[in-house]
């Protein structure tokens, strides 16, 4: 996502350069003031951006918080059944895992884990279209969910969907750079669709990550 904010920075950036030359050269007294206004201007940009930005995230975790704790009781037995699902998962006993998932999005059903989890544990089963469907719920409630991106390119590369095994990949190493599963991922996608020097690059890099198969 930053990526994205860089490439807005930079352009605005630019213009209000070329904003200040031209205030500048227009100028009949070429006053060395005029090219202070692109820069005030850029500066103004920035402040409104990002404040933008922070009242944004701001509010998103305060209304998750208030949903929480207004639907607190339904939450806390959705956690509990979560608990207890991941400990079946643990054990191996990835259907009945899968029940306790539903019991607890029956429960609280804007819980993002959940659906990672039943996600992961239809993965185990070889289920790879519910868990992509159980991963794209997940990022409706977090869109910054890097977990729920790495897992939808792992099952998209199983699917040999390897163009949006790349694309999902790529939003998960947007939002953790670190996220070794997600170059794994997209090296495995790049060296089946025949680009070798990407994919061992990928590969290379997520076992500096400390990825394991």
């Amino acid at each position: 996502m930053w990526k994205y904010y860089k490439i807005e920075i930079l352009f605005v950036f630019a213009i209000c350069c070329c904003f200040s030359l031209y205030a500048y050269f227009d100028s009949a007294d070429r006053e060395p003031a005029l090219l202070g206004i692109g820069l005030i201007l850029f500066v103004v940009y920035l402040f409104v951006r990002f404040f933008r930005i922070g009242m944004y995230l701001l509010f998103d975790k305060i209304f998750d918080l208030l949903r929480k704790l207004i639907n607190y009781p339904s939450y806390k037995e959705a956690k509990k059944k979560v608990e207890e699902g991941v400990n079946l998962y643990q054990q191996k006993k990835y259907s009945e895992a899968i029940l306790k998932y539903d019991e607890a999005i029956q429960s609280y059903s804007n819980f993002c884990e959940v659906y990672d989890n039943r996600g992961l544990a239809y993965i185990m089963l070889e289920k790879y279209n519910e868990a992509i469907a159980d991963f794209k719920t997940a990022l409706k409630i977090n869109r910054k969910d890097s977990v729920a991106y790495s897992y939808l390119g792992f099952a998209y590369n199983k699917l040999q969907n390897y163009e949006q095994a790349i694309f999902e990949s790529i939003q998960a190493i947007d939002i953790d750079s670190k996220c070794a599963m997600a170059y794994h991922n997209r090296g495995v996608a790049y060296k089946a669709l025949g680009q070798n020097a990407k994919g061992e690059q990928d590969l290379e890099k997520a076992r500096e990550l400390g990825y394991t198969e």
